[in-house]
């Protein structure tokens, strides 16, 4: 098999695929379904051993498996970047971030990873980290640093208690350092409750 051959992409049209630069991809380490199919690792009893090809010597795989010529090219970028499109306008320091452009990158993360090639010859370990890690800044993102009342605190921050039943603040606050010190916070739902909140440690 040679190192550049061409696929029949479904939907129409031919695309590359750069044997050779999949074998020796770092970001497709682990990815065992992938790698199978490609025929990038040693056989097994369920490989294909070798990729079919049409009268033309084109790979099939592709049209197979349904994936067009722009979610190749889309998984390809992955592969050399390490990251997916939209990636570098929603989130490069230094450049002003949309909230279109966001959504854009988070909708089109989401088809790629659910609908696209991840989907179909998942698991693929690099690919699955780096969703992860922006689903994690996006949860990180939504979590309110200065809430004032427990139903506020979705990041479940600080110790809450109304009154401080246990003892005065000023006892508690005597040997604690002022990051942790309970302070008060002014109840506008209920004025005749005091609510209290200290950060966890």
């Amino acid at each position: 098999m040679t190192s550049l051959m061409k696929a029949k992409a479904y939907g129409g049209g031919l695309v590359v695929v750069n044997m050779e630069m999949l074998k020796n991809s770092e970001r497709l380490v682990g990815a065992t379904i992938f790698n199978q199919l490609f025929c990038l690792e040693d056989e097994t009893p369920w490989s294909p051993g070798k990729l079919d090809v049409d009268d033309d010597g084109h790979l099939t795989i592709l049209l197979q498996y349904h994936i067009t010529a722009r979610e190749w090219f889309h998984f390809i970028n992955f592969l050399q970047l390490g990251f997916t499109e939209h990636y570098i306008v929603s989130y490069s320091p230094g450049l002003t971030q949309s909230a279109a452009y966001k959504k854009l990158f988070l909708q089109s993360l989401d088809r790629f990873y659910f609908q696209e090639i991840p989907a179909k010859f998942g698991p693929i370990p690099a690919l699955d980290e780096f969703y992860e890690s922006i689903i994690n800044i996006e949860e990180e993102k939504k979590i309110n640093r200065n809430p004032l009342s427990p139903s506020e605190d979705n990041g479940l921050l600080f110790n809450w208690d109304i009154n401080l039943n246990y003892g005065s603040p000023i006892q508690l606050n005597k040997d604690l350092p002022d990051e942790y010190k309970w302070s008060y916070m002014n109840n506008a739902s209920n004025p005749n409750v005091t609510v209290w909140r200290q950060k966890k440690s």
